[in-house]
C-alpha cells in the first residue's frame, strides 16, 4: 500500500542534509560487505536505513542499495534488499523497493515507493520489518507498507553488503548503486517513525538498543569502515576478482552537527553491468 506520497517531498525541504550537502561523484568504485554473521539473520522483525545521493538513474536491472544477496541464481534472487529500480521497470524507475524473500521461488514480497528517489540529492531511506508488517520510509516518512509472507531466509553464511550486492562466493548478481552513501546502520529491531525520524540527524544515533552495525562511512581514507557499535563487523570490498577496483572516496562538505565530511561512491563494478547502462 502506498502512503503519504507528498509529505516525503515536504520533509526533504525541512532541514536534512539533502539540501545542503553535496559529493563529487566522479570516480568508479566497488560495494563494500561486512562479514558473514549470524546477526544479519533477523528472526522477526529489523531495521535497515542510510542516506543516499544517486548521480544517475539505474540501468535495466536496477541498482543494489543494501542488504543480502545469498547465493541464489533465480527466484527469489536474494533474501532480502533495497534497491533502486532502473530502466527496465517501467512506471517504477527510479522508485525505491524493498525486498523480503522467507523461502523459496516466489516467496519474495516487493514494497516499492510511490516516487523516484531524487538525483543529484541526499535522501535518508529506511526499510522496516516489524513482525509480518514491511514498511518503507524516505526522509523520516512512511511512503509505503506491505505484508511479508514470513521471516526473511536465514542463511549465516551470506553477506551484508551496501552499494553492490554480494553472493556467497563474491560479489556478482546485482548493478551497483551509482552514486554516494554515508551512515548506514543495521538493527534487529523494528524502529518506530519517531526513531527513524530522529536518527537520521544523528551521525551517530544515541539511541543504540537492538543496533547490530553503525557505519559512518565518512572516514575519506583507507580501505574498510569500521563499526561503531562495538560489535566488530566491520566493512570492506571483497576483492577476490582481479578486476575489481580499491574502494574510493568523495568530499562531500556541510555544515553543523550531520555534518558528512566524505562519502563513498559506487558506480558499475564490472564491464557487463557497465552496458546494461
Amino acid at each position: 500500500d502506498v502512503i503519504n506520497s507528498t509529505t516525503a517531498a515536504q520533509a526533504l525541504a525541512n532541514g536534512s542534509p539533502n539540501a545542503r550537502y553535496a559529493a563529487n561523484t566522479t570516480t568508479w568504485g566497488t560495494q563494500l560487505a561486512a562479514p558473514a554473521a549470524a546477526a544479519f539473520d533477523p528472526k522477526g522483525s529489523f531495521t535497515m536505513e542510510g542516506w543516499f545521493h544517486p548521480i544517475a538513474l539505474p540501468g535495466q536491472r536496477g541498482a543494489w542499495m543494501m542488504g543480502k544477496r545469498g547465493n541464489f541464481d533465480g527466484d527469489p534472487w536474494s533474501i532480502y534488499q533495497i534497491s533502486m529500480n532502473g530502466t527496465g521497470s517501467g512506471p517504477n524507475v527510479g522508485k525505491i523497493s524493498f525486498m523480503i524473500a522467507s523461502g523459496g521461488a516466489g516467496s519474495g514480497v516487493w514494497l516499492t515507493s510511490p516516487d523516484p528517489l531524487p538525483v543529484g540529492r541526499w535522501s535518508h531511506v529506511a526499510a522496516v520489518l516489524d513482525g509480518r508488517t514491511l514498511r518503507l520510509y524516505v526522509n523520516g516518512v512512511q511512503v509505503a507498507q506491505g505484508t511479508a509472507s514470513g521471516a526473511p531466509i536465514a542463511d549465516p553464511a551470506a553477506r551484508f553488503s551496501i552499494g553492490g550486492g554480494v553472493m556467497n562466493d563474491g560479489p556478482g548478481g546485482s548493478l551497483n548503486f551509482d552514486g554516494s552513501i554515508t551512515q548506514v546502520r543495521f538493527w534487529n529491531v523494528a524502529r518506530t517513525p519517531a526513531q527513524i525520524a530522529q536518527g537520521m540527524k544523528e551521525p551517530q544515533v544515541g539511541d543504540r538498543a537492538g543496533l547490530v552495525a553503525g557505519w559512518l562511512i565518512n572516514e575519506g581514507q583507507g580501505v574498510s569502515v569500521p563499526d561503531y557499535s562495538g560489535n566488530g563487523h566491520t566493512l570492506a570490498t571483497p576483492r577476490n576478482q582481479p578486476w575489481l577496483p580499491v574502494m574510493t572516496w568523495t568530499p562531500a562538505d556541510g555544515t553543523g552537527q550531520e555534518r558528512v565530511q566524505a562519502a563513498l561512491h559506487f558506480l558499475v563494478s564490472s564491464p557487463d553491468a557497465a552496458l546494461q547502462r
